[in-house]
């Protein structure tokens, strides 16, 4: 029978070199995506979240990718527009619900140069605590 022992230290080199590897490939195509994004003067809008804070606040922050942007929040409660925020260079939106009920936050993302923008539609939130 042949001696089939491992050497586990040059297999987890091997390893260690492959893993490496594939990071750094994914690193320059994420980074390659951006510059071409940048370049293209499109918007793209990763997502809308809203999240409720421990002092009972609701906080929405609109995830987007392009260059100079500005933002725009509009908010619903139970399906009706109970907020507008305009457009300014912040990503995030917070305010004290005012009611209780189902909150969902409409993000939207707009390039300095006005031409292209994008939006994005957070998730539904409940609201069963209003701060006081």
């Amino acid at each position: 029978m042949a001696d089939e022992t491992v050497d586990w230290r040059a297999a987890y080199r091997y390893l260690e070199h492959e893993l490496e590897s594939v990071l750094a490939r994914v690193a320059d195509r994420m980074e390659h995506l951006e510059r071409g994004a940048g370049r293209s003067g499109e918007v793209r809008v990763r997502a809308v979240t809203l999240h409720q804070r421990e002092s009972g606040e609701l906080e929405s922050v609109v995830v987007a990718d392009g260059e100079d942007l500005t933002y725009s929040f509009v908010v619903y409660r139970d399906g009706v527009r109970v907020r507008e925020q305009g457009t300014g260079a912040s990503n995030t939106l917070v305010w004290p619900p005012a009611k209780r009920g189902a909150y969902r936050v409409e993000g939207s993302a707009t390039s300095g140069t006005g031409r292209t923008s994008a939006e994005g539609t957070s998730a539904t939130l409940t609201v069963t605590e209003v701060p006081q």
